[in-house]
């Protein structure tokens, strides 16, 4: 009896599992562990733990960074860009580079959490950005300066629609 218990209960938290969410602590390569961090207990940062996200995971690009895919290529479920703990710094950017792919399983979200200044979020591609759902931008037309989603010799193909909230 407690072997099928233990096999019901592994067929269930299975279905249940998420992946981590890794938010970028400082300029560098995406599959770089150092850009990374998973925030820590509750997302206090203590105990925080370094990687980098893969299939299943969400990735956090906060204001005052710049993450480039150039070493590999990446992949992710989801992708957020928003200048939420800011620090002052009001952009954030994605570089994805020449000969390199960013899959986006899920959707792009760029959100503005209304701060008094503007904001500048950039993404540019050189190699190929794949993304599986909808770029969703929402933002605040009294208070965002860019918002720039440029290709040059790349290729951005989106599932879905890109879309202004």
């Amino acid at each position: 009896m407690k072997k099928y218990l233990l096999i019901l209960l592994l067929i269930f938290s299975s279905q249940f599992t998420f992946g981590t969410i890794w938010y970028a602590v400082n300029d560098g390569d995406w599959n770089d562990d150092n850009t990374w961090d998973d925030g820590g207990f509750m997302g206090w940062g203590f105990g925080a733990t370094h990687g980098h996200p893969q299939a299943g995971d969400i990735a956090v690009i906060k204001s005052g960074y710049s993450v480039t895919v150039g070493d590999s290529n990446a992949t992710c479920d989801s992708l957020y860009m928003n200048n939420y703990n800011n620090n002052n710094h009001n952009y954030n950017m994605l570089t994805i580079d020449s000969n390199r792919t960013l899959t986006i399983n899920n959707g792009v979200y760029v959100n503005y959490y209304g701060d008094s200044y503007d904001y500048e979020c950039f993404i540019k591609v050189y190699g190929t950005f794949n993304v599986g759902n909808n770029i969703t931008i929402k933002r605040d037309l009294n208070k965002w300066k860019t918002v720039q989603l440029y290709s040059s010799g790349g290729t951005i193909d989106v599932d879905g629609d890109i879309i202004f909230n």
